[in-house]
């Protein structure tokens, strides 16, 4: 594992068993405003969307990677309507899940560095390693 800081908090398993309508991932998602800050300030997200943009003539186009972030409400919106995470509870619970085990699970490595950007980026004051013991303990995540 890859968090010196915080070797001793994560235990990743824990996300495996939380649904994103918990009682703590409930508060997490009415809790955070969805700015993307901390993804946007985080050394390891990688999430990215892909924009077509017209020439004004239309008769040209580049298409162009873009910076995303799956807190973003439309980053799991698909064809006719339908979005994977549809709540900020969901959306919230996949990025703690895909940064604490969801990787691990692939690569045996945990996303998070234990940098602290993200804690300090946050609009909300969600500080990662409060929420992680919390989960942790049974507990919520205030």
């Amino acid at each position: 594992m890859s968090c010196p800081r915080c070797q001793s908090l994560l235990v990743p398993e824990i996300f495996v068993d939380y649904e994103a309508d918990s009682g703590a991932m409930s508060f997490l998602g009415y809790r955070c405003v969805i700015c993307g800050a901390c993804s946007m300030v985080c050394p390891t997200c990688y999430c990215f969307d892909v924009q077509d943009r017209l020439d004004p003539t239309t008769e040209t186009g580049s298409r162009h990677r873009v910076w995303d972030s799956c807190l973003f409400s439309d980053f799991a919106a698909v064809a006719h309507g339908h979005n994977f995470r549809e709540t900020k509870a969901a959306r919230v619970k996949n990025r703690y899940y895909h940064k604490q085990w969801g990787y691990l699970s692939k690569f045996e490595r945990v996303l998070c560095v234990g940098c602290g950007r993200c804690e300090r980026a946050c609009k909300a004051d969600i500080n990662p390693r409060v929420v992680i013991r919390a989960l942790q303990s049974g507990g919520d995540a205030r």
